[in-house]
């Protein structure tokens, strides 16, 4: 299983002309490293001329990128005004967050218990969350909470349920930006909250675990430990 490690703060936030890749696509992730590590911040402009300067490349290829970000929600275009970084209002985030609780609320009706081959890789993940840093680890971040609940709704099985979840993807990396400029959200609380749905969703109720994974974005916590006692009392992990 390919997973993607948390970098510390070395190098964080710096935009680099783009390498081995194509030149668009180095482009948006570099613009979409510096967002996510808090160089940019919600509200902020993104005027083309300074960034095709910073990325030593072109207008074009900066448009070309930023209408990318903008498929992906991490920024949005105001007519005659600009391009800025997306900030989700508070009834926003918040309906997000009701709706991608209910999808994967859903999910976990639809297979439950999760097979143990993806329980351990929710608390593969989660290992890799304790190892990161905010702001700087936050683009690492984003990715290993969109491959954590990725891997909870593919359990499943519904094609199109899966589907649905996939279109939220681009706006979770704007409510990330939300969460972190409006509450005190630290790498602590992160890692409880996918902790604590980890131990729901191995428990025998399942209406509890439905229950946590809609409650999985107020903030609850739990221990990894009772997970990983009981796969490893069935032989699962060593």
């Amino acid at each position: 299983m390919t997973r993607t490690k948390l970098a510390g703060d070395a190098g964080a936030g710096k935009l680099e002309p783009p390498k081995r890749e194509r030149l668009v696509d180095g482009v948006r992730r570099s613009l979409e490293d510096a967002i996510l590590a808090g160089q940019m911040r919600p509200g902020e402009r993104l005027v083309e001329q300074r960034l095709s300067v910073e990325l030593a490349v072109s207008r074009t290829t900066v448009r070309e990128a930023l209408l990318m970000l903008e498929r992906q929600g991490l920024v949005m275009s105001v007519p005659r005004h600009g391009t800025f970084v997306t900030r989700l209002s508070p009834d926003d985030a918040r309906d997000l967050c009701l709706v991608r609780g209910l999808i994967e609320g859903a999910a976990v009706g639809l297979r439950f218990p999760l097979r143990p081959e993806t329980v351990v890789e929710l608390i593969g993940y989660v290992r890799e969350m304790e190892h990161g840093s905010l702001p700087a680890s936050l683009p690492q971040l984003v990715e290993l909470d969109i491959a954590f609940h990725r891997a909870l709704v593919r359990d499943a099985g519904s094609p199109r349920l899966f589907e649905w979840w996939e279109g939220l993807n681009g706006q979770v990396r704007a409510l990330y930006l939300t969460s972190l400029e409006e509450r005190a959200v630290d790498m602590a609380g992160i890692v409880g909250m996918h902790t604590e749905l980890v131990v729901a969703l191995t428990g025998d109720d399942i209406e509890a675990a439905r229950r946590a994974t809609v409650l999985h974005y107020t903030g609850i916590r739990g221990t990894l430990a009772e997970v990983e006692d009981v796969l490893r009392a069935a032989a699962l992990v060593r």
